[in-house]
């Protein structure tokens, strides 16, 4: 069977973050270590409504990618993290995902594979970017952020954007939810701010590592 993946998103009160932080260390080994999970993120987010560089400590995330939909669904309905999650959490929302373009690594790991890109899909796209930023160079991308950020909130058919992860500098993510495919190429090849952010990227080598996916939404919960 393919790999599949699963993003799930906390909201949580000050003070059950507060906790978290304590807790997050095992959180993300319990994570690794569950049977099926191929790569596991327990992530940080970014203040509500930007990608900007912010920390909103009442929102968790988890991006994990599993063998099969055996695994997956195992973790959906037996896993201790999840169970803690639902206990202490105000809401959470669960993003199933099935890959159709990957490339790149995240921590030296290709979680897919190398798939094979689906050209056509209907329904709604979910994209990951992940990269990791050497220190000299990490201040000229996150001037770059705000414009390419502003462009996004106001691009048609994205229902969620957030930043994510692993580490507050240098280590940095971003999650979006799009109506259709076409929304998401439109912002992506058509919109001048992120062309531009793009080239300068690849001109300028801001990347030591970096990892673009994009899947197809099976089911929201």
């Amino acid at each position: 069977m393919s790999r599949v993946a699963s993003f799930h998103l906390g909201a949580f009160k000050v003070h059950r973050s507060v906790s978290k932080l304590v807790t997050l260390p095992a959180e993300r080994w319990e994570l690794t270590s569950t049977e099926g999970c191929v790569l596991g993120k327990v992530l940080g987010t970014s203040a509500r409504n930007t990608t900007k560089f912010s920390v909103d400590i009442s929102r968790w995330a988890i991006f994990a990618v599993w063998e099969d939909e055996v695994t997956r669904k195992a973790f959906l309905e037996d896993s201790s993290i999840l169970e803690r999650w639902r206990s202490t959490a105000d809401s959470i929302e669960h993003f199933m995902l099935s890959p159709v373009l990957s490339r790149g690594t995240w921590g030296g790991m290709d979680p897919f594979n190398g798939i094979r890109a689906v050209q056509r899909y209907e329904g709604e796209v979910a994209i990951l970017t992940r990269a990791s930023i050497p220190l000299l160079k990490f201040w000229r991308f996150a001037r770059s952020v705000p414009v390419v950020d502003s462009s996004l909130q106001a691009q048609p058919g994205c229902s969620l954007a957030l930043g994510i992860g692993e580490w507050p500098v240098g280590q940095q993510s971003t999650f979006s939810i799009w109506n259709s495919l076409d929304d998401a190429l439109t912002f992506a090849y058509k919109t001048k701010e992120h062309t531009n952010v793009i080239k300068r990227t690849r001109d300028e080598g801001w990347f030591s590592e970096e990892m673009f996916t994009r899947f197809r939404v099976t089911e929201r919960l």
